[in-house]
């Protein structure tokens, strides 16, 4: 238990920095030779701070935990949901669902794939975020609605998402998330370090 943890509440935090200042796309911008103009990058892919932003934290056990820490480490507002917590929990606000989606900057999803979580992010929910919000989600593909996930991402009703895992291992070729410039994609490695190898081993 918590093996990967730290691994995995890092490599989220990567992806919401990823996310908010655009890194791959602007390291294919410099890649490809289409940095031509020094400013227009500047203006182009202006990306937002993660001090100030709220945080919204899905299942709040040892990533989710370790995560809050991080934000709350970077000046982020963090608020969690997690139904088997009723105590006061150190640095994380807990609240109802529902407000964490509507409030959130970020929400970040860490919770097991049983039956209560399958399409825990449903129509309903996916349309509380705000247009500005992005959603990661290391946990189970399905905790999330999919059609209703790739309708939200096509549309830009979210800013964008970052995933680690997806209904298939690996990800079928045909898949619509591979045609959209609002992902970041990761090939199920949110845990792959060193350190969790040796305390798992």
């Amino acid at each position: 238990p918590s093996r990967n943890a730290q691994a995995v509440a890092e490599h989220v935090l990567g992806l919401m920095l990823a996310l908010s200042r655009k890194i791959p796309a602007a390291h294919q911008y410099v890649m490809s030779g289409l940095w031509q103009n020094p400013v227009e990058p500047y203006i182009s892919m202006r990306g937002i701070e993660l001090a100030g932003r709220t945080l919204g934290i899905i299942g709040l056990a040892s990533i989710g935990s370790r995560l809050a820490i991080l934000g709350k480490a970077l000046g982020m507002n963090v608020i969690a949901y997690d139904p088997y917590v009723n105590q006061t929990v150190k640095l994380t606000k807990l609240v109802a669902l529902d407000e964490l989606m509507s409030h959130s900057d970020f929400v970040s999803i860490h919770v097991p794939m049983i039956a209560e979580t399958e399409g825990l992010l449903d129509f309903h929910r996916l349309g509380l975020m705000k247009t500005t919000a992005y959603l990661i989600n290391p946990s189970d593909a399905l905790v999330v609605d999919q059609q209703v996930l790739l309708e939200v991402l096509c549309q830009r009703r979210i800013a964008g998402a970052a995933f680690d895992l997806f209904e298939t291992h690996p990800i079928v070729p045909s898949h619509p998330l591979l045609s959209m410039d609002n992902v970041i994609l990761t090939p199920h490695l949110a845990g792959a370090t060193g350190e969790t190898i040796e305390r798992h081993s």
